[in-house]
C-alpha cells in the first residue's frame, strides 16, 4: 500500500487582489504577484495557489500544512494582500473579497 506522497519542496502563494469593504481598496497586483513568484518556482515547487480566497479556504489550507511536509523539507508561503496589526499586536490578515473577516496567525 503507498502513503501520501509529499513535495519535498513546497509554495504556497495567497493573493488577495479584491475587497468588498470599503475600508480596504483593491490591489491590483496581488493574485498577479502570487501567481508570478509561483511561475518562477513551478520547476522545483509543487505549488498551490489561492487567487482571492474566503477566510475558509485560508484556515483550511493553514490547517493542512503541519504534516504536509517531509523532515528537512522547504516550505514558502507567501501573503500577497491588505494586513493591519492587532491591537494584541498578532498580524490580521484581510483574506476575502466577500466580508471584511480576517486571518489571525
Amino acid at each position: 500500500m503507498m502513503g501520501r506522497v509529499v513535495s519535498a519542496t513546497r509554495f504556497v502563494g495567497i493573493g488577495v487582489s479584491e475587497y468588498a469593504d470599503d475600508g480596504y481598496p483593491a490591489l491590483g497586483q496581488a493574485v498577479a504577484d502570487v501567481r508570478a513568484v509561483a511561475g518562477l518556482l513551478a520547476a522545483s515547487f509543487q505549488c498551490t495557489l489561492l487567487p482571492n480566497p474566503d477566510q475558509r479556504s485560508v484556515r483550511d489550507l493553514l490547517a493542512s500544512l503541519p504534516g504536509s511536509m517531509p523532515d528537512g523539507g522547504s516550505l514558502v508561503l507567501f501573503w500577497s494582500g491588505h494586513a493591519v496589526v492587532s491591537r494584541s499586536g498578532e498580524l490580521d490578515r484581510k483574506s476575502t473579497r466577500l466580508n471584511s473577516s480576517h486571518i489571525t496567525i
